[in-house]
C-alpha cells in the first residue's frame, strides 16, 4: 500500500537556507514522484517561492492548514502549476506531480492556540495521515525558533534534515534543534546540509563541516554536496521558480549563455535531492 516518507526541513536559527532546501527538493523529488509540499511558516516563503501570492486564489495564506491543525479539518493541497503573465508566448511549468498546503498569516493564531491546550503535539500527524496515500513525499517547511510548530513538525516526520552555514551561531542553533528531537521518538536525523556557503571558501567549508560532525555526534552524516551562496537562487524565487526551472526558462528567452549562472546550482541540488533519497533507502535497510 503507498504510504509516503514525510521529510521535514528546520533549523533552530533562520536564514540559513532552509527554505531554498525545501523548495528545490520538493521540485526535484517531484519529478519522478508525487510531492506535497507543506509551509508551516507564517512567512510563507515556500508558498510564494512557487509563485502563489498575493491574490492567487489558491493562496489561502493559511487557512486551510490553520484549521486542519485546531478544528480537524482536512488538509487540502493545491495545484503548483506555473504560467508566466503577459506574455504571447508564455512559458508554463505545469508542475503536474507538486502540490502544496500553503502556510501564510492565518498561522499567527497557531502559537497562542498551541501553548493554551494539554494535548499532545499530533494534530499536524493526524492530518498528514489521509496524504500519505495520495504521495510518495511529503516534504515539510518548519519555521525556525517555534518550538511549538517543530514539535508538530517533527512528531508527523520520518526523517530530519537541517541546513546549517557558516555562521557560529548556526551550531547553537543545529544543538538546539537536536534537543528537541531528543524528545521525539519517531523522527529520524536524516543529515545536516551545508548551505548557503560562500564560494571558493575551501577552508570555512571545512570547518563548518567538523562542527556540524561534532554536534551530531556520529548519529547522522553532513550530506554532500555543498550548496553555495548564489545570487540566482534569489532571481528564481522572485518568479516563483525552483532553480531547475529558472534555469529552463533562462534559455529558452536568452539561450545557453542565460542559463549558465544558474546550471550549477540546480546541480547542487539534484545532487543532493538524490543523495537524500539513497540514504532514506540506506537507513530503512539497516
Amino acid at each position: 500500500m503507498r504510504r509516503a516518507q514525510v521529510l521535514v526541513v528546520a533549523t533552530g536559527k533562520g536564514g540559513v537556507g532552509k527554505t531554498a532546501v525545501s523548495l528545490q527538493l520538493a521540485g526535484r523529488l517531484a519529478q519522478s514522484a508525487d510531492v506535497i509540499l507543506v509551509d508551516l511558516d507564517v512567512q510563507a516563503d515556500c508558498t510564494s517561492g512557487l509563485g502563489i501570492r498575493g491574490s492567487d486564489p489558491r493562496n489561502d495564506q493559511g487557512a486551510n492548514l490553520f484549521a486542519a491543525l485546531t478544528k480537524s479539518e482536512a488538509l487540502i493541497p493545491v495545484s503548483t502549476r506555473w504560467e508566466e503573465a503577459d506574455q504571447d508566448n508564455p512559458v508554463v511549468f505545469e508542475r503536474e506531480r507538486l502540490r502544496i498546503v500553503p502556510g501564510g498569516e492565518a498561522m499567527e493564531a497557531f502559537l497562542p492556540w498551541a501553548v493554551g491546550k494539554s494535548t499532545p503535539d499530533t494534530e499536524l500527524d493526524t492530518a498528514l495521515e489521509p496524504l500519505r496515500a495520495q504521495c510518495d513525499w511529503i516534504v515539510l517547511d518548519c519555521p525556525p525558533m517555534d518550538t511549538w510548530t517543530q514539535r508538530q513538525a517533527l512528531n508527523a516526520s520520518d526523517w530530519l534534515i537541517v541546513p546549517v552555514s557558516d555562521d557560529h551561531d548556526e551550531m547553537r542553533g543545529l544543538d538546539r534543534i537536536l534537543r528537541v528531537v531528543s524528545n521525539t521518538a519517531r523522527v529520524r536525523l536524516l543529515g545536516a546540509v551545508l548551505a548557503r556557503m560562500p564560494a571558493n571558501a575551501k577552508v570555512v567549508i571545512q570547518e563548518t563541516r567538523e562542527a556540524a560532525e561534532r554536534v551530531m555526534n556520529g548519529e547522522a552524516p553532513v550530506l554532500d554536496p555543498v550548496i553555495r551562496e548564489s545570487v540566482e537562487f534569489g532571481r528564481a524565487k522572485e518568479m516563483g521558480l525552483t532553480v531547475g526551472e529558472y534555469a529552463s526558462w533562462a534559455s529558452s528567452v536568452g539561450g545557453q549563455s542565460a542559463a549558465k549562472p544558474i546550471l550549477g546550482l540546480a546541480y547542487d541540488y539534484t545532487t543532493l535531492a538524490d543523495k537524500v533519497v539513497q540514504e532514506i533507502f540506506k537507513r530503512r535497510a539497516e
